[in-house]
C-alpha cells in the first residue's frame, strides 16, 4: 500500500474492470466512472445526508402527530367560548391519514415537510402542510360518515380542492405539494 500523507485519504482502485461501471462494461460510459456502490466514500456522503434528512422528516411528522394527541381529549367549551369538544375517534382518523401520507412520501422519496395538526370548527381537525411555494389544508370532520376536504394553493395561483377518504393515501396530493417533482 502506498504511503499516505497525514491529511489525505486513500481510495483503492476497484479490482475488476466491471466495478467501474454501473451495469458492467458499456461503450457510452467513461472508462473511469464509478458505479453508485463503488464510488469513493466522500462521493456517497451526499446520498447519506439525503437519507438522514428523509428519516428526520419522517420522524418529525410522527412527532407532530403525537404532539397533536391532546386534541382528542378536548371537551366541550375547551376554549371558554363554547367550542365543541373533539372525539378521540376524530383524532385517530386524522393521525392515521397524516401517518399514511408520511409513509407514502417516504416510500416515494418525496419531501413533504412537517404538518401542523390543530383543532378546527365543529369538532373537526385540520392538517396543514406548508412549504415555500404551496399550502395544503386538509380538514377531517367530526362525523366519521363524512369525507375529509382539502384545499391547496400555490404562490403562483394554482389551486386544488376536493373530497378525500381519510383512510387511504393520496399520492397525488404529495406530488401537488411538491410542485409535481
Amino acid at each position: 500500500m502506498p504511503a499516505l500523507a497525514p491529511d489525505s485519504t486513500y481510495y483503492p482502485t476497484p479490482a475488476r474492470e466491471e466495478d467501474w461501471y454501473e451495469d458492467g462494461i458499456s461503450e457510452d460510459k467513461h472508462p473511469f466512472q464509478y458505479s453508485k456502490e463503488s464510488r469513493p466514500p466522500h462521493e456517497r456522503d451526499e446520498d447519506r445526508v439525503n437519507e438522514f434528512a428523509a428519516i428526520a422528516e419522517y420522524l418529525s411528522i410522527y412527532n407532530a402527530i403525537e404532539r397533536s394527541r391532546y386534541i382528542g381529549q378536548l371537551e366541550d367549551d375547551w376554549n371558554d367560548e363554547g367550542a365543541k369538544g373533539y372525539s378521540p375517534l376524530t383524532w385517530r382518523r386524522t393521525a392515521y391519514f397524516a401517518a399514511v401520507q408520511a409513509n407514502s412520501a417516504r416510500d416515494a422519496g418525496v419531501s413533504i415537510g412537517i404538518p401542523t395538526i390543530a383543532p378546527a370548527d365543529h369538532g373537526s381537525i385540520d392538517i396543514h402542510w406548508q412549504n415555500n411555494d404551496r399550502d395544503l389544508l386538509i380538514n377531517v370532520p367530526a362525523d366519521p360518515n363524512k369525507r375529509a376536504t382539502y384545499y391547496g394553493a400555490s404562490r403562483a395561483g394554482e389551486t386544488t380542492s376536493g373530497l378525500l377518504d381519510a383512510r387511504s393515501a393520496r399520492p397525488d396530493l404529495l406530488l401537488w405539494l411538491n410542485g409535481g417533482k
